[in-house]
């Protein structure tokens, strides 16, 4: 394995780890005492479940695109760790959950007041998006690179 195709699993593996722990916590918009994620509202401890029927279709939205940034993040690693590896399944991959997490998260940060303050599982949410960019240029440099001595 080369140090570039070791560089692109570890940055796939991290981009969905940021990804996968982002869509699972519950502090996406957090103030004292309280905090909201995509399944849950806390307040002083007492937590509510947002279920399907009663939240905004914005929500449903930003967990749409989540799913499909995790899937396609997945096959992205997926693609990177198989024995003969699929680079160019990869970078694609990699790209489709970049655009993904960018237009989830940027439907919560329109929909978020302007007095919410953005917790650590947002930041997560955004921080896997440049590196599934990242993870997306390091596997089509792999890829062009694989396709030139093949």
């Amino acid at each position: 394995m080369s140090a570039l195709h070791f560089g692109a699993v570890f940055c796939s593996f991290i981009s969905l780890l940021c990804l996968l722990t982002a869509l699972g916590s519950d502090y996406w918009l957090a103030d004292s005492g309280s905090h909201l994620g995509l399944w849950k509202i806390c307040n002083h401890g007492a937590c509510q479940s947002l279920g399907v029927e009663w939240v905004p279709a914005t929500l449903h939205a930003i967990r749409t695109f989540m799913f499909l940034g995790m899937i396609a993040g997945a096959v992205s690693l997926g693609g990177l760790c198989v024995m003969n590896s699929q680079p160019r399944l990869a970078y694609m991959a990699s790209f489709t959950a970049g655009l993904c997490v960018m237009i989830a998260m940027s439907i919560f940060s329109g929909r978020a007041d302007s007095t919410s303050k953005f917790g650590w599982s947002f930041g997560l949410g955004w921080a896997s998006f440049p590196l599934y960019l990242l993870n997306g240029c390091l596997t089509y440099i792999l890829y062009k690179n694989t396709a030139t001595t093949a």
